[in-house]
């Protein structure tokens, strides 16, 4: 499932569109989202495993996951002050 951070704004909360993951970590964007995000992923220990930039203009997001094993990870969207953290399983 998806969690949300504390003091997340509605219009950052995007929707991971495949739990588990297979390949590619696919983020939706919401409606009235706008303007430039980050999106990193990190391990459960918390260090930093990958990170692009988004767009959030209503296209979604595809990251590619081919170096990461299979387990479970947290991905964290960052737009300005405003920030949503979220969990995926990967799966080989």
């Amino acid at each position: 499932g998806v969690e949300s951070g504390e003091g997340a704004a509605e219009e950052l909360r995007p929707t991971i569109v495949a739990n588990p993951a297979r390949e590619s970590l696919l983020l939706a964007s919401p409606a009235v989202a706008g303007g430039a995000a980050r999106v990193e992923i990190f391990d459960l220990a918390g260090r930093l495993l990958k990170s692009t930039s988004w767009s959030m203009d209503g296209s979604g997001l595809s990251m590619g996951l081919s170096r990461l094993p299979s387990g479970v990870y947290a991905v964290r969207v960052r737009r300005g002050t405003e920030s949503w953290t979220g969990r995926f399983t990967l799966l080989r």
